[in-house]
Parts: C-alpha cells; sequence; structure tokens
C-alpha cells in the first residue's frame, strides 16, 4: 500500500513538474517575441525619424521621382523590397483610388539597422516615400502642397514592425511628421 502511495506521489509531482517547464517555455518564447516586436518597432520608427532627418535638405520631387537616400541604400540579402513595394502599393490601392494622385510608393532607404545604427540588432529597415493623398496636380512624382507620406518597415525573418508618418514642410524648413501610425 505504501508503494502505491509513493508511485501515485511521483506521478503527480512528475506531472506537476512537467506543466511548469512547459510553462516557463512558452513564457520565455512569449518573453523573446515581445522582445523581438519592441526592437522592431524602435527600428522602424527610428528609420522614419531619420528619413524625415534627411528630407530636411533633400529634394522631395527628386525623393518621389525614385532618388533614394544619399547616406543608407544598402540592398539587404533575405528581404524582397520588390514585394514589399507591391504590397504597399495594393494596400494604398485598396484604400481608395485617387486618380492621377494616388500615391506611387518609392524605396527610399534600405540597410540593416546595425549598419545604420551602429547598435546590435537583427532589422532590416526599408523606407518608402509617397505624395500625399491630398494633393490635387495629378502628378505623383512632384509634391505641391509641402506634405509627404513616408512609411517604414523593420524585417526580422516573418516578424515585421510598420510606421507611416504624413510630413510637412513648414515655412521655416523644418520637417514635421504631424500624423503618425504605427502597427
Amino acid at each position: 500500500m505504501a508503494l502505491i502511495g509513493a508511485l501515485l506521489l511521483i506521478i503527480v509531482v512528475s506531472t506537476a513538474l512537467g506543466g511548469i517547464v512547459a510553462i516557463a517555455g512558452l513564457e520565455r518564447r512569449a518573453a523573446a517575441a515581445y522582445r523581438l516586436l519592441i526592437e522592431l518597432r524602435a527600428a522602424a520608427e527610428g528609420a522614419a525619424a531619420m528619413t524625415v532627418g534627411e528630407l530636411r535638405t533633400a529634394d522631395w520631387n527628386a525623393a518621389l521621382a525614385g532618388g533614394g537616400s544619399a547616406y543608407w541604400m544598402l540592398p539587404q540579402a533575405g528581404v524582397d523590397a520588390a514585394a514589399l513595394t507591391a504590397t504597399v502599393q495594393a494596400e494604398t490601392m485598396m484604400a481608395g483610388g485617387h486618380g492621377a494622385d494616388t500615391p506611387v510608393w518609392q524605396v527610399f532607404a534600405q540597410a540593416p539597422w546595425p549598419a545604420v545604427t551602429g547598435q546590435q540588432g537583427r532589422a532590416q529597415v526599408l523606407v518608402w516615400v509617397a505624395d500625399d493623398r491630398e494633393e490635387s496636380d495629378g502628378d505623383p512624382r512632384r509634391d505641391g502642397n509641402g506634405l509627404l507620406l513616408v512609411r517604414a518597415v523593420a524585417v526580422a525573418g516573418a516578424a515585421t514592425a510598420w510606421t507611416e508618418a504624413l510630413c510637412s514642410r513648414e515655412p521655416d524648413g523644418r520637417i514635421r511628421m504631424r500624423h503618425v501610425r504605427s502597427w
């Protein structure tokens, strides 16, 4: 009888320990996923902010015509910029056509985030620019109202984080991020 009780106790304790180990593994994976999400969101927001800084002195019409960054245009292995650009453009078209004024996204910058910042990380970043939706000049490759869209993505494997900002050129030359959203 004592032997059966001891065996039952061993089974109960083993089952409890197995459950604890499984939960600990799940918590580790959840924490790692959250850490990656925070890293990617910071990279996407940072890439958008750095782009806005560069656009302060850049010709917006050249950027809208496909002229990229003068500082960080390093094509990346494992990131299909053409496919991501097609996805971004398709999302814009599905959001509602604006005729000749529908934004056309141009890759402005791309690089491994550690190469841009000098910090460790796994993120690869791409940044696009497009003329804003409120434009009425019929040419998505030319800015006529001092507003520009900037969209950045940070990619690490299958994980992504996105940031988009509507930027305005102020009369004193400063660039202001007016509306920013991240997802």
